[in-house]
């Protein structure tokens, strides 16, 4: 399967929820066609957890926001990276370090272990999952999986 088939998918899936969260998806892809050897449910749910945290931490910055998740793909060396980036609330320090382990969660109903199993399931791929976020900025999630030639 292609990740832009797959992203594709992941947006038609989120975009009325992110519309009545008054939340733009945008989906920027490479026009190359990028193969990657994956279980699709389970990178889909991957994707799919990390573009309902965005929504979540861009509903918790309020009304009068205009929120906006960026889905975008790049290759680099013989991976393609997706990137998944908000402009939510950001997060601080000691959120941060403790984002992937189990259990650990900043939601009222959370049960902190979507970031735990993504980074697993990445992981079992041969890929890698990274973040960077800014209080008050937002959040950038970065997925490397290996490309397949």
């Amino acid at each position: 399967m292609t990740v832009e088939s797959l992203l594709k998918e992941v947006v038609l899936l989120t975009e009325s929820e992110g519309l009545m969260k008054g939340c733009e998806i945008l989906l920027e892809v490479d026009d190359t066609p990028l193969s990657v050897s994956i279980d699709v449910k389970q990178i889909k749910q991957v994707i799919l957890n990390m573009v309902k945290n965005a929504m979540d931490a861009i509903e918790e910055v309020g009304e009068e926001h205009t929120g906006m998740i960026r889905i975008k793909t790049a290759t680099e060396n013989n991976f393609v990276q997706i990137t998944i980036a908000d402009n939510g609330r950001g997060m601080d320090h000691n959120t941060l370090v403790r984002l992937f382990d189990p259990f650990f969660t900043t939601k009222e109903s959370g049960t902190g272990l979507g970031l735990s199993v993504s980074y697993r399931i990445i992981k079992n791929h041969g890929g890698t999952i990274s973040v960077d976020s800014q209080k008050g900025e937002g959040t950038s999630f970065m997925i490397k999986l290996p490309l397949v030639f």
